[in-house]
């Protein structure tokens, strides 16, 4: 076997194996693009919570530390 059989077969090996390599490519990226498009289905089916409640003085309520009302 000369160099050139050599170098044909690899190259003749890579064209071969081209169109199969971007077809798992692309299988692949549409996975990866159908697994996001359900997680945002998925938070938007999600429902709403329920929005925090503030003191009449307008104060942001804060669970766990005290409040210091100087006068």
């Amino acid at each position: 076997m000369s160099l050139g059989d050599i170098t044909a077969f690899i190259q003749y090996s890579r064209q071969f194996t081209m169109p199969i390599t971007q077809i798992a490519s692309q299988m692949n990226m549409l996975q990866s693009g159908l697994a996001s498009a359900e997680r945002v289905f998925e938070f938007l089916d999600a429902p709403e919570e329920a929005a925090e409640r503030t003191p009449a003085d307008g104060t942001p309520a804060r669970p766990g530390r005290p409040t210091w009302r100087g006068g």
